[in-house]
């Protein structure tokens, strides 16, 4: 029962830069109150495993995107830097051309921590009017 879709409605190409959040500024559905629309981020009400699912449009005139989920929590606390554990798709592409990235991650999240999609690798374009992100507890 705790799951969530943000999305945003802006028809214009934006920049995110390395390890920056996406902005999905929208909930479509929000059952449990845990999504965040003012830093985009999803803040679990219940530990457990959760399904996160994003498809990103990007690379507008790049050769390669990359996008990921983030997790900032406890669980890896002894890695060095702000963020803990990166999961993610990357598009290299021959030429400079508009792509679909499609990820899909299941990842155990506590009360207290938080998942967000970000720009990995670089500073990468997304078209948000075709993006989304959702997430899921399944256990």
């Amino acid at each position: 029962n705790n799951g969530f879709m943000g999305y945003n409605t802006s028809t214009s190409w934006t920049t995110v830069d390395d390890l920056a959040t996406v902005p999905f500024t929208h909930e479509r559905y929000d059952n449990s109150g845990s999504y965040d629309t003012s830093n985009y981020r999803h803040y679990p009400k219940e530990s457990g495993t959760y399904f996160y699912h994003a498809s990103v449009y990007s690379s507008n005139s790049a050769t390669h995107s990359s996008f990921g989920f983030l997790l900032e929590g406890t669980e890896d606390s002894n890695i060095t830097g702000a963020h803990h554990q990166t999961w993610g798709m990357s598009g290299q592409f021959d030429v400079a051309r508009d792509e679909m990235l499609y990820m899909a991650q299941i990842i155990y999240v506590a009360v207290g921590e938080n998942v967000r999609v970000c720009s990995m690798g670089g500073t990468h374009d997304f078209y948000p009017g075709h993006s989304f992100w959702s997430g899921m507890r399944i256990r």
